[in-house]
C-alpha cells in the first residue's frame, strides 16, 4: 500500500454514496484517487449495475426499433444500460445485424428526411411544418 490507509469512515462513505456519486466525485470528497474508490467498491462488492433489473417495455421497443442502425454501445448509452446487456438481449431474441439491412434502413430514413425537408420548404401551414419538424427530430434521434 503506497498511500495512507483506508479508514472505516472512507469505506462507510463509499457504501453510502456509490449509487448517487461517481468514483471521481467520491475520490475528490475523500481526497483519494478514483482507482482507490474502485478498489474499495470491488472489495466490498458494491456494484452499480444490477443484472437482475428487467428491461422496461420502452427499452424493449427502443432496442427492437434501433438495433439494426445503432451499435450496442449507442443503444446502451441512450437507455442507461451496459453494452454487454444489449448484446445479450439481441442474442436472446435473435436480433441479428446485417449490413444490407442497415444500408437499406439508412437509405429509407434519408429519403424520408429529404421528403420532410422539401415539404417544410414548400408548405405554408405552420402547423404542418411543426409536425414535419417533429418527425425529422424523431428520425434523426434528437
Amino acid at each position: 500500500m503506497n498511500g495512507r490507509p483506508i479508514t472505516d469512515e472512507d469505506i462507510e462513505f463509499v457504501k453510502n454514496n456509490y449509487l448517487s456519486m461517481n468514483d471521481e466525485e467520491i475520490a475528490k470528497h475523500l481526497n483519494r484517487s478514483s482507482c482507490t474508490i474502485q478498489n474499495i467498491r470491488s472489495k466490498k462488492n458494491l456494484l452499480r449495475c444490477n443484472p437482475n433489473i428487467p428491461f422496461t417495455t420502452e427499452q424493449h421497443e427502443f432496442i427492437r426499433a434501433n438495433y439494426h442502425i445503432l451499435t450496442d454501445k449507442e443503444i446502451a448509452l441512450k437507455i442507461n444500460r451496459k453494452a454487454s446487456s444489449i448484446n445479450s438481449y439481441r442474442q436472446k431474441y435473435n436480433l441479428k445485424r446485417g449490413n444490407y439491412r442497415r444500408k437499406e434502413y439508412v437509405s429509407r430514413t434519408v429519403e424520408k428526411m429529404r421528403e420532410l425537408i422539401k415539404f417544410c420548404e414548400t408548405s405554408k401551414s405552420p402547423y404542418k411544418i411543426d409536425l414535419a419538424k417533429q418527425k425529422l427530430r424523431k428520425l434523426s434521434g434528437l
